[in-house]
């Protein structure tokens, strides 16, 4: 069976999945190449001023083109500037009515899917260094971000987002500026696989009706966040020849706030700024991704992480780095239907609308080939149960949660 889709012109939405799925196995291959590690005579000891950032999506990857300034404003901390690019389809739902009114609809005309392309600039300026990891230990960051989406159905039926009064039903360009004020010291040992240290990120994103965010699509909003991450050593082994390489507690906590007269519907669903990630549902794993998308969402993940001896070929390169964890998730959520004055019940409206849920459960991951990670996370509802109803669900992902 087959279903269009409109751009330029018509395409097939099946060979669209199959172009993008194309593209994304030609990047793996692509991206794995200078991952590979290189004989040690290869390697210069002098720090690389321009590096590539790969991060990958499901069906999908983005990319920073980094470089460090030599003549910076600053002789003490570095100035980097950055080209960022990436596109990504994946399928989403709308747990919404046709009115824009939040819903737990349990049929399945609230999923959709949706292909997105994005762009940016920015320059990240030092404030502090760290001398340890050489690398800025605060920073101050500006960045131009541009996003282009689509949003078409793979289905029979429409989803219910396409009869809906929402001006971003079909897709949107948005245009947004964001300021970070960012803490990293952080320390990752590529031999053991421990991770230990302190971040803490304080950014606002703006994207505002005159920026050219009402040519396809309306937005008119601004977000602001705050989030930190701590990572706790608890072992590490003496040698690299011992099973058990290491073991640490992480956590992961932040609050997200968005308003405005026109919210998008991916900065609504979205959680964070510099990097957004799926929202409440999502963040609390094991419930339906990007779902509980209230103005306000604040999030608590603890992990302990278990990490194995590294896989290596004979010519001793890092195949693959497995390790398993286990994790507790809860979330907060609130102003689903926006912010009613006259109907606030004294605490000014933060959690009108709202609720809270959380989770418990499992995962194992592995490293590959230093291009990324695979992860498989078994979830178990607390508090809040799934569309489906089920007691128990099985994610997999690309990366670690954070």
């Amino acid at each position: 069976m087959s279903f269009s889709l409109s751009f330029s012109g018509r395409f097939s939405a099946n060979r669209l999945l199959r172009l993008s799925r194309l593209f994304f196995y030609i990047i793996i291959i692509l991206t794995a190449v200078p991952a590979w590690p290189l004989p040690k005579e290869f390697i210069s000891a002098e720090r690389d001023n321009f590096y590539i950032e790969r991060h990958l999506r499901f069906w999908g990857m983005d990319f920073d083109f980094c470089r460090i300034l030599e003549n910076g404003i600053s002789d003490k901390t570095d100035t980097i500037l950055s080209l960022s690019a990436g596109s990504a389809v994946r399928e989403l739902g709308y747990y919404r009515d046709s009115s824009d009114l939040y819903s737990d609809s349990g049929s399945a005309d609230y999923l959709y899917t949706r292909f997105n392309t994005n762009w940016g600039a920015g320059i990240e300026q030092g404030l502090l260094w760290n001398s340890s990891s050489e690398k800025n230990l605060l920073s101050l960051r500006l960045k131009y971000r541009g996003l282009r989406e689509w949003n078409f159905n793979l289905a029979q039926q429409d989803s219910i987002i396409f009869d809906s009064l929402r001006p971003d039903r079909d897709g949107i360009l948005l245009n947004t500026f964001i300021a970070a004020l960012v803490y990293d010291d952080v320390f990752f040992n590529n031999e053991s696989g421990l991770k230990e240290g302190y971040y803490a990120e304080f950014a606002l994103e703006s994207g505002p009706k005159w920026f050219l965010n009402d040519v396809t699509g309306e937005s008119d909003f601004i977000k602001y966040f705050a989030g930190a991450k701590a990572f706790i050593p608890f072992y590490e082994a003496g040698t690299n020849q011992d099973f058990l390489q290491a073991v640490y507690l992480s956590e992961y906590a932040g609050i997200d706030f968005v308003k405005g007269d026109l919210i998008p519907l991916t900065a609504r669903q979205t959680y964070g700024v510099l990097r957004p990630k799926n929202g409440t549902g999502g963040m609390v794993r094991g419930f339906e991704s990007r779902r509980y998308d209230g103005e306000i969402k604040a999030i608590n993940n603890i992990e302990l992480r278990f990490i194995m001896r590294q896989i290596k070929d004979k010519a001793g390169r890092k195949m693959l780095r497995p390790g398993f964890l286990a994790f507790l998730d809860y979330g907060i959520f609130g102003r689903l239907d926006g912010y009613d004055e006259s109907s606030s019940d004294g605490d000014g409206g933060w959690l009108e609308d709202g609720g809270e849920i959380s989770s418990a459960g499992l995962g194992l991951f592995s490293e590959v080939l230093s291009v990324g990670t695979a992860t498989m996370y078994v979830c178990f509802p607390l508090a809040g149960s799934r569309i489906d109803g089920r007691a128990m669900s099985v994610t997999l992902t690309y990366g670690l949660h954070f």
